[in-house]
């Protein structure tokens, strides 16, 4: 696929994640007028146990979907059979995990109150999050990424549904916002299937392709759990170790910062289909020119935080921030310290899941990082407060981050080079350094430094060649609009003109 094609799926799904963006960004707005943040931490606790459960029980057989349907299509045969197989292996799996729950709370009786008395809706998130997820995978292996574009706008408007309705009629509740959230999903899910690739006569279900799954797939629930947990285990300590509204504000803060990191949702949907070819077509070298181009965008990205975080805490201080929830600004601007390090991994996600010999290594990572973010929050939270949970999930993405990058680049790198683990440490340490100032600092001190910071940290990473990963698309240009063509050439250029002076 050449790049103006990768370009233009890329703009038509960052079209519908704009509309999905707007529609996120009014039900934040209006959760912060509807419900107080009590009551919005009761429904991101709802929201973490869907997602855990799902996370360890059924998503990780999804993880293997994209990875065997996209060889099914490459050699002509139908998606269908690979999601089919999968969802039968889940429906078992859901089965056997309904009992076990059950048997759970009959041997535990009283220790999980909160969870069974939101059981039916917690049943209905989980099965339509679940198929949600399964079409998304199908559809991209397919080249159809309508899960990942109309899917996500669609699902957006179940909980914008229910903020209007809170504000107009029906009484606020976490059960109503979790039954619109389901109800997104189930829309998503019926609009993505729709628009799969016929049927035809294939199979729904293939024995041998279920023991190549579960062989592939194994050790994933382990990763996926330690990611999952990684994930909402902030919330949870927050809720432990302070109180439920300031879980809610830290509730608030994360979905502002999950529907900032959609961002890079179009970039992950458009590249995974080929980076899984890559993998599939064993082009080691193609490979390892797509991990610098990563670690440049990342760089580039680092670059820009401190402008974008500068804006963001002028916006916590101005009539525009919702009074109710002025304590969440300063864990959001900490979050936001991962965005370089979540486009690392969205690109090296892709990779992993489908080599079968990294399955292991990815495990232990998310096992490590779920590890850095417990220590981080039991030693922080008493410390800094709600800002001590948002800087412990931090340093643990870093982390997955810093361990994912390191394996790769040094098992794909042609020769000794440690510039690119440099250049991404040193991504690291500036976006934790830039988030940690805009949140704690002198908001003059912090408005010099962010000044002084961006064309700085341009020119040291051109001058030493971190940037050069970039040229990687300059035979691509060509087939470019002239007015993408023309800027675009003119940042390669820039950015790679000080290491060929070296090489030559």
């Amino acid at each position: 696929m050449t790049l103006a094609a990768m370009l233009r799926q890329w703009l038509q799904i960052l079209g519908f994640q704009g509309a999905a963006f707007i529609v996120a960004a009014a039900t934040v707005t209006l959760a912060a007028k509807a419900m107080p943040p009590a009551m919005y931490g009761e429904y991101s606790l709802l929201l973490s146990i869907t997602q855990v459960i799902g996370g360890i029980a059924l998503s990780w057989l999804n993880q293997t979907i994209l990875r065997f349907a996209r060889e099914h299509f490459n050699q002509g045969g139908s998606v269908w059979t690979v999601a089919g197989t999968a969802l039968v292996a889940e429906a078992a799996i859901a089965i056997l995990l309904a009992v076990a729950l059950m048997l759970c709370a009959w041997l535990f009786h009283g220790r999980f109150t909160f969870a069974l008395a939101h059981w039916p809706l917690l049943a209905l998130a989980l099965l339509t999050m679940t198929l949600s997820e399964a079409a998304s995978y199908t559809g991209q292996a397919a080249n159809r990424f309508t899960g990942y574009g109309l899917g996500q706008f669609l699902a957006k408007l179940g909980p914008l549904a229910c903020m209007l309705g809170f504000l107009s009629l029906l009484p606020a509740s976490a059960d109503g916002l979790l039954l619109g959230t389901a109800l997104g999903w189930a829309l998503a899910t019926a609009v993505t299937v729709s628009r799969l690739p016929v049927r035809g006569a294939a199979p729904l279900f293939d024995a041998m392709l279920l023991r190549r799954m579960l062989s592939y797939g194994w050790r994933l629930p382990f990763g996926s759990t330690a990611g999952i947990l990684a994930t909402w285990m902030g919330l949870w300590f927050v809720q432990l170790m302070i109180d439920t509204v300031h879980a809610g504000l830290y509730g608030w803060a994360s979905s502002v910062y999950a529907l900032i990191g959609g961002i890079l949702i179009p970039f992950s949907a458009v590249l995974a289909p080929r980076l899984t070819d890559m993998h599939l077509s064993r082009s080691r070298d193609e490979i390892y020119r797509v991990l610098r181009l990563a670690l440049a965008v990342a760089l580039l990205a680092t670059a820009l935080l401190p402008l974008g975080l500068l804006l963001l805490r002028g916006l916590t201080h101005s009539p525009l921030w919702p009074t109710a929830y002025t304590g969440a600004g300063a864990p959001l601007t900490v979050l936001l310290a991962t965005l370089p390090a979540q486009l690392l991994i969205t690109l090296l996600n892709p990779l992993i899941m489908a080599n079968e010999t990294m399955i292991g290594r990815a495990v232990l990572f998310n096992i490590v990082a779920a590890l850095v973010n417990a220590a981080g929050n039991l030693l922080l939270i008493p410390w800094l407060g709600i800002e001590g949970a948002a800087l412990a999930t931090v340093l643990s993405v870093w982390t997955l981050c810093a361990l994912a990058f390191t394996n790769f680049y040094n098992k794909l790198t042609p020769e000794p080079d440690h510039s690119g683990i440099r250049g991404m440490a040193f991504a690291g340490c500036v976006s934790i350094a830039a988030s940690l100032l805009l949140a704690f600092g002198n908001i003059f001190i912090a408005i010099a430094a962010t000044l002084a910071a961006t064309p700085t940290l341009l020119l040291m990473a051109r001058r030493l060649g971190w940037l050069c990963g970039i040229d990687m698309l300059q035979g691509h240009l060509p087939r470019l609009p002239g007015f993408i063509h023309r800027p675009a050439r003119a940042v390669i250029e820039w950015c790679v003109v000080l290491p060929r002076t070296r090489e030559t």
